[in-house]
């Protein structure tokens, strides 16, 4: 049987010609920030508008970064 961890930790970046796919990087906040700090956006999400970028990255940290307390 095909352990499917194994397989997602040998390709952790999905590229084509128009699209490249990997985990969300500290360095993505000022991006996500544009969006969810938009209540237009969040209002059809199940997060509020972050207020700040520091709340961007604490959101990326909490749910997104290996070795985070909350994994």
């Amino acid at each position: 049987m095909v352990n499917i961890n194994l397989v997602l930790a040998e390709h952790q970046t999905l590229e084509t010609e128009r699209l490249i796919l990997r985990k969300l990087q500290l360095e993505d906040a000022p991006e996500m920030f544009n969006y969810a700090s938009n209540p237009e956006v969040a209002r059809f999400t199940s997060f509020e508008p972050h207020n700040s970028i520091e709340t961007t990255r604490a959101k990326i940290a909490k749910f997104f970064l290996p070795n985070s307390l909350y994994h």
